[in-house]
């Protein structure tokens, strides 16, 4: 088993305190994984992805993962469209909040950092 180096485990440590932070502020009512989809659509060309792609990605079952979603989009952090590939498939996009609540989560924990340093 590969070990983590100090630094990293520090900084994962300060991502986790971040993340917790936020849900206990803003995110309560978010389900779990639900920052890992957002951080995932994140990093996707144009801030989208199939669902069936959230769903491998993460070893979720289609209900959750549809529950993930919606839940995502009912706090206004992603849109759910039908696929134009495919009218059965859905594709979630990060909307301009959820990049907002990315780069705020991404801000908090880049300056907990750097006081630790």
């Amino acid at each position: 088993m590969r070990r983590l180096s100090p630094q990293t485990v520090d900084e994962l440590d300060l991502l986790f305190r971040t993340l917790l932070e936020f849900r206990s502020n803003n995110g309560k009512r978010l389900p779990p994984y639900a920052e890992a989809i957002l951080f995932f659509l994140g990093k996707q060309p144009d801030c989208l992805a199939a669902m069936g792609e959230l769903r491998e990605t993460f070893g979720l079952p289609q209900p959750r993962t549809s529950r993930i979603c919606a839940a995502l989009e009912k706090h206004g952090l992603v849109q759910l469209y039908p696929s134009v590939e495919d009218g059965r498939s859905v594709t979630v996009k990060l909307t301009e909040k959820g990049l907002r609540l990315i780069d705020k989560t991404l801000s908090a924990f880049r300056s907990r950092r750097e006081k630790n340093n």
